[in-house]
């Protein structure tokens, strides 16, 4: 399954698949293609949740903030991640146009 999300000016091509081969991770961010992977071998929660760490690493990337953070980037976007995914979740309306 393919989604787009728009993060800063670029739009990430977001794709629920199978990663067993490609990766030991659950999700990566590819900023050079502008692609986020999520592996589908998870419940419906998790590959949410492994898909807002994923957003993280392309907002750190598309604000500026890599050199900010440098080795520190995977331990606060691995912070944020559960607190992050949970506030989209429960404040839908809230941002809803």
């Amino acid at each position: 399954m393919k989604k787009r999300v728009k993060i800063g000016p670029h739009v990430y091509t977001v794709h629920i698949a199978d990663l067993g081969a490609l990766s030991d991770n659950y999700g990566t961010t590819i900023e050079s293609q502008l692609q986020i992977n999520v592996d589908v071998n998870m419940k419906k929660s998790k590959q949410d949740s492994v898909l807002a760490h994923e957003i993280l690493h392309a907002l750190i990337v598309e604000g500026g903030a890599r050199e900010l953070v440098k080795d520190n980037e995977e331990l606060l976007v691995s912070i944020l991640e559960n607190t992050f995914y949970q506030f989209l979740n429960e404040n839908t309306d809230f941002y809803a146009k």
